[in-house]
């Protein structure tokens, strides 16, 4: 099973709590990156490194390689909608 996501949400009625489902892994994705200046590449999500990397698979030239994304300068975008389901409490601030 894949790490657990959290969102908080702002609402009018005050911010609210989403547990989002486990994500799959490996799990395709697009991919964008500032250093190499990708945008919405396709690639397959097979790691999240504990160093700070995303791990994906990915064509480059025609050809499968494994790319090491830092997390802190990369976003990835799932291409399969996760299921949400809404906290049953609310968040005090």
């Amino acid at each position: 099973m894949g790490p657990l996501l959290f969102c908080c949400l702002l609402a009018p009625a005050g911010p609210l709590l989403l547990l989002l489902l486990p994500m799959e892994i490996p799990s395709r994705v697009a991919i964008f990156n500032t250093i190499l200046e990708i945008k919405g590449k396709q690639g397959t999500l097979i790691a999240i490194d504990e160093r700070g990397y995303f791990e994906v698979s990915m064509d480059v030239s025609g050809k499968l390689h494994t790319v090491l994304f830092p997390i802190d300068q990369t976003v990835l975008i799932f291409n399969e909608p996760l299921a949400q389901v809404v906290a049953d409490f609310e968040v005090e601030r």
